[in-house]
């Protein structure tokens, strides 16, 4: 298992304890099939080796994706659960302890970057990035 696999799991297992709404789905953004809504898909993107110096350890950018059926929700759940991913996403020390030192990857640093919104049709779909910053075990 990658590094990158590694620290998705380590976010969608956090994220599923410690969703807004147990309807929310939480899956690894490449998993193929149909994925029902409301979800959250995780994805890391974008892996570079910080320097030469220091090979195993990789910056890269975290892409957790919040799609639901606008219409088909209460209009008070989808805000309340954006706030509440906000909450944990700028909460830097809690998203390195939530991704930790755990499967062979040392998780260094999170710099949550904001949220993007985009509505098609019937599907609100808001984009949380973040920066991180972490090392695979030898």
């Amino acid at each position: 298992m990658t590094a990158a696999q590694r620290i998705k799991n380590e976010l969608i297992t956090y994220l599923s304890d410690n969703s807004p709404d147990e309807s929310i789905a939480m899956v690894d953004a490449r998993q193929r099939g149909e994925i029902e809504l409301p979800t959250l898909t995780v994805d890391v993107v974008g892996t570079a080796a910080h320097s030469t110096t220091l090979s195993n350890v990789t910056q890269a950018q975290v892409q957790i994706v919040l799609r639901c059926h606008a219409g088909d929700e209460a209009e008070s759940d989808i805000p309340t659960w954006i706030d509440v991913f906000e909450s944990y996403f700028f909460d830097k020390s809690l998203m390195i302890a939530t991704c930790g030192s755990a499967n062979g990857v040392t998780f260094y640093d999170w710099n949550y970057n904001g949220s993007t919104q985009d509505f098609d049709d019937a599907i609100l779909e808001v984009t949380f990035t973040a920066d991180i910053l972490f090392m695979r075990e030898p």
